[in-house]
């Protein structure tokens, strides 16, 4: 078995951090002056991001600003799932809870069936 194997990999949104700075601080200005921040995504692109399994301590449903308040009662369901992981780190799936609670099962039911050929 490879090192890399014992990971589970999900997809994540990954940010541009010099974008990210620069709207910090115009929304920083912005609640100085006592105005109202407005809602707006910032550029991403897909990657990836691999965790241990064991150092997952709990999810939650999430939703992206994609998705709105009256979307996610309609429909009920957010699109991300917030993961949170020992040591106060935490990640944000882009699959919805169905998804990744379907993938992470499979996954540790693979890693289970493969010890016990072992």
């Amino acid at each position: 078995m490879a090192y890399t194997d014992k990971f589970f990999e999900f997809p994540v949104r990954v940010y541009d951090g010099r974008e990210l700075m620069a709207k910090m601080k115009k929304e920083e200005s912005i609640i100085d002056a006592g105005g109202e921040i407005p809602i707006e995504d910032s550029s991403w692109v897909q990657g990836l991001c691999a965790i241990l399994p064991e150092d997952i301590v709990g999810y939650s449903e999430s939703f992206s600003i994609e998705k709105n308040v009256d979307a996610i009662m309609k429909d009920g369901v957010g699109n991300l799932t917030h993961i949170d992981l020992r040591h106060d780190r935490s990640e944000v799936c882009m699959w919805d809870v169905k998804k990744f609670k379907a993938r992470l099962n499979k996954f540790m039911e693979e890693k289970s069936n493969d010890s016990i050929k072992q």
